[in-house]
């Protein structure tokens, strides 16, 4: 299966937090709702979309720690 690129809107630096906070949890209620789900096909598809949440919050974090620009 081939992986799609994704993207981190850019945003400023003190929403960060947040930003990781929330995606963490969006990809939290995608797995719950997976798993209450019969067709493997909408399982699959939440799970990667919890997988590609995660991601953005790992890239996100990695900005964040990134040092300003002079």
């Amino acid at each position: 299966m081939n992986q799609r690129p994704y993207a981190i809107v850019p945003f400023e630096r003190g929403s960060t937090t947040y930003r990781v906070k929330r995606y963490r949890e969006r990809a939290e209620e995608l797995r719950a709702i997976a798993q209450d789900l019969l067709s493997d096909d909408c399982h699959d598809t939440l799970m990667r979309l919890a997988h590609t949440y995660d991601q953005m919050a790992a890239q996100a974090e990695v900005v964040e720690r990134a040092p300003s620009p002079a």
